[in-house]
């Protein structure tokens, strides 16, 4: 299918997809726990998997704005339990292939993924220390030819579905509570000694599976290493930005949706003159404006392949943060409807939670903001 050409286009072609191939089936999915395989195809056809790659991958080499347009529509939906599954696919994944997978790697898996046949997954977070890389238990140990994986990795999103799997691993020999020399490998499903664990049972995002992984002795090729062995921590400064300014624009989509539930919602009801909510709204509506802007900002840093660190740092930070906000006023405004998982407005709620620890929870990237913008002033008495 052709990707329009014009962003309105663009937006109603997303939406059209999300009623005809979403809407549908989101409940039994959502029942399910997970969306199924084809779901992924479906959406491949569609051009959504590959909106900023190259026309030879059989991507629709579109501007950034393109991509952000449909993650806004994906959070303003309230269904993103299952169209998060392919933003793990598009945004997450598959931006370490094209940046650092070569010329082999991404033939064999990231023209499928953009086609949505094949299905890869990015492992970085473990059970004991979450997304620290600095005390990663992971390991890759050289050995003749490629290398060995052993180690788990945990809440790993379409961990189940996954054909293969990009796992942030530390040298064997690593010395512990140092920042780790992390090599990041392809290791596909197949591959002896992989399995998943178990799925998590989540309190919302239901019809995206998220599962622990092990890896016992799994033995790679040295070409199934994206990059350089031992850079994948700088090497993942560039592709996580994709994955980050993902989460806060789908954030800004889910609580610009749930403000106009709220507002609707209040107004049909003839109690927004007669009630506090008029001045909350509107206070929630200047902080959405903002925030808005910088997350547009941080998203066109990403066409020039230089972006904005610090910039992508605030707009996942803020967004993500806004959105809970928001959406608990928006939730509340609806009385008891906004607790409903029936409602949009309960979803968006629910769903909205799980974006302030996704690609780095709000206090590491403070913390790597502030390594950033606090020494200029220091250096500068």
């Amino acid at each position: 299918m052709v990707v329009p050409d014009t962003l309105d286009g663009f937006r109603d072609h997303v939406r059209a997809f999300i009623a005809r191939e979403v809407a549908p089936h989101a409940e039994r999915w959502t029942r399910e726990r997970t969306v199924p395989r084809t779901f992924h195809a479906a959406a491949g056809a569609a051009g959504l998997l590959g909106l900023k790659y190259a026309t030879a991958w059989g991507g629709a080499n579109r501007p950034y704005a393109f991509t952000r347009v449909m993650l806004e529509e994906y959070g303003r939906s309230g269904e993103m339990g299952c169209l998060l599954s392919l933003a793990l696919l598009s945004e997450f994944a598959t931006p370490h292939l094209a940046l650092y997978g070569g010329e082999a790697l991404q033939r064999r898996f990231l023209v499928p993924a953009i086609a949505g046949t094949s299905i890869v997954a990015i492992a970085m977070t473990e059970p004991e220390g979450g997304s620290d890389l600095a005390n990663l238990k992971t390991t890759a140990t050289a050995i003749d030819g490629g290398f060995r994986i052993r180690g788990r990795k945990w809440m790993i999103g379409n961990g189940s579905l996954a054909d293969a799997v990009l796992v942030v691993c530390r040298a064997a020999d690593q010395v512990e509570g140092q920042l780790p020399r992390a090599t990041l490998v392809l290791v596909e499903a197949t591959t002896p000694g992989f399995s998943v664990v178990r799925q998590l049972e989540k309190t919302g995002l239901h019809a995206t599976p998220n599962c622990e992984l092990l890896f016992d002795d799994c033995v790679v090729p040295a070409d199934h290493v994206l990059g350089r062995p031992g850079l994948a921590l700088p090497q993942g400064l560039v592709a996580n930005t994709f994955e980050r300014v993902a989460l806060a624009t789908l954030a800004t989509g889910a609580m610009r949706a749930g403000w106009e539930s709220a507002v609707r919602f209040l107004g049909e009801r003839n109690l927004l003159d007669r009630s506090p909510w008029r001045h909350r709204l509107t206070q929630d509506y200047v902080r959405m404006q903002g925030i808005e802007r910088i997350v547009n900002d941080a998203a066109a840093t990403l066409d020039g392949g230089k972006p904005d660190h610090a910039l992508v740092l605030m707009a996942k930070i803020a967004a993500t943060e806004a959105c809970q906000e928001v959406l608990q006023h928006a939730a509340q405004a609806h009385g008891a409807r906004g607790f409903l998982a029936e409602e949009r407005i309960g979803r968006l709620a629910a769903d909205a939670r799980a974006l302030t620890t996704g690609g780095g929870a709000t206090e590491a990237l403070i913390e790597a903001l502030s390594r950033i913008v606090l020494p200029p002033v220091l250096r500068a008495q």
